[in-house]
């Protein structure tokens, strides 16, 4: 068996685009700020790389242990517009192929990616045994849907966005024709079975909206996260004095670019506005000194970090004393699922204070023995203050979040998924 990932982007630059030239660039910058890059060496122009960190490789990766001894590959496609030719890489025991795209306007004047080569390969896979997993919706999987056909076995799994069926409200007259039409193709998709399965981050109102349309196959799936990497310590002082924090302050942490999707902000203000601020330090981590709220971050005295490696971003989960993760988005916030980095922050001990937690596997009950909703903004500083004054009551966040969220258990649910097709379309 094959089973076949499908990534729907090149890399992209995700600090501003006015700091770095290009994405070889940013990429230096990345490497040595973050590590965990994989280069792929290719004559036309320069060398491509993978991310550790993209969510499509830590997927495929985590799935190889469990077909460990068996006839499995495992494969990671991406589609690339500068090269000619199909290059490849073996990375954590997971081939990643970059497959030679084009892109090209629409009638619209929109930019869009196409790959008769990746169609073609697809295809042949398929009649070979594959089994393919993919993002939806994005524009890119739709148009790889519908060229393969509804003979593919597939997985298909939401990754932040959100079905144009929830765009209804604010979407301009001018775009209502273009709108009408890919929601149509969205649902087009699910009923006609070009999706098996669809894995949904999301415990709201998407999935009264798949049963509305008739869809069926649907199971909540977060990724989950590695419970041996991210733990507590045991000496949050000497953590937080290697860090260069003040041991005796309480602490909140976020993590994420500095902007308003997701919050920065409110953030800030509400910080701001703790009767006891002096007594606190908050920590921001992820964004950029051009991003559009670093400065007032830095004005507020809040310490601002980049993005950073994974090892010390572990240890900023240890020192703190309570994470916030604080989106007002209407969209992100009841379609973008808990989050990797709240559940990271949960296996490290600290609770959470976000309105993702309505997405919170085990239900409102036990959501609030890790953390608060956010509530902006009538008891945003409230309910923050009462996480920092209360912190020693929330002792269950790593065990419920473990119950959920342990990676394995997470990944196990997927790999059901792909037996399943795999038996049911090539036994």
């Amino acid at each position: 068996m094959k089973i076949i990932s499908v990534i729907s982007f090149a890399p992209k630059i995700n600090l501003a685009k006015t700091r770095f030239k290009d994405i070889y660039e940013y990429t230096d910058h990345y490497e040595k700020n973050v590590g965990r890059v994989e280069y792929l060496d290719v004559d036309e122009p320069i060398k491509r790389v993978f991310f550790y960190d993209e969510f499509a490789l830590n997927q495929a990766e985590r799935i190889v242990p469990f077909y460990e001894g068996e006839n499995v590959q495992i494969e990671l496609w991406r589609p690339y517009q500068d090269i000619s030719k199909v290059y490849s890489k073996l990375i954590a025991g997971v081939e990643c192929k970059l497959i030679p795209a084009v892109t090209y306007k629409d009638r619209l004047g929109r930019k869009r990616t196409k790959s008769d080569m990746m169609i073609s390969m697809l295809k042949e896979e398929v009649k070979n045994g594959a089994v393919l997993i993919t993002n939806f919706p994005s524009n890119y999987t739709q148009y790889v849907l519908e060229e393969i056909g509804s003979n593919a076995p597939v997985v298909a799994n939401k990754r932040g966005f959100w079905f144009e069926k929830f765009k209804d409200i604010e979407t301009p007259k001018l775009k209502l024709p273009y709108h009408w039409l890919k929601k149509r193709k969205q649902e087009l998709l699910l009923k006609k079975g070009y999706i098996d399965y669809f894995g949904s981050v999301s415990i709201t109102t998407e999935i009264d909206y798949l049963e509305k349309i008739g869809f069926k196959n649907y199971f909540y799936h977060q990724d989950g996260v590695d419970f041996n990497f991210f733990k507590p310590t045991e000496d949050k002082v000497a953590v937080r004095t290697e860090l260069g924090l003040d041991p005796h302050k309480k602490m909140i942490m976020y993590t994420g670019k500095f902007y308003k999707t997701k919050g920065a902000d409110k953030l800030i203000e509400a910080y701001n506005s703790l009767p006891n601020k002096s007594e606190i330090q908050l920590v921001m981590i992820g964004g950029g000194e051009t991003d559009e709220f670093y400065q007032f971050g830095k004005e507020s005295g809040v310490t601002m970090v980049e993005k950073t490696h994974r090892l010390r971003l572990l240890k900023y989960y240890q020192a703190t004393d309570v994470y916030i993760m604080p989106i007002v988005d209407h969209y992100v916030k009841h379609y973008g699922g808990m989050g990797r980095s709240t559940i990271e922050a949960l296996a490290c001990g600290a609770p959470v204070m976000t309105d993702q937690l309505m997405h919170f596997e085990g239900g409102k009950d036990e959501a609030t023995q890790v953390g608060r909703m956010l509530d902006y903004p009538d008891k945003m500083v409230d309910n923050l203050y009462y996480l920092l004054e209360h912190n020693s009551d929330f002792t269950r966040c790593r065990e419920l979040a473990e119950k959920y969220y342990n990676m394995d258990r997470c990944t196990l649910r997927l790999k059901e998924k792909i037996d399943l097709l795999h038996s049911q379309y090539h036994s």
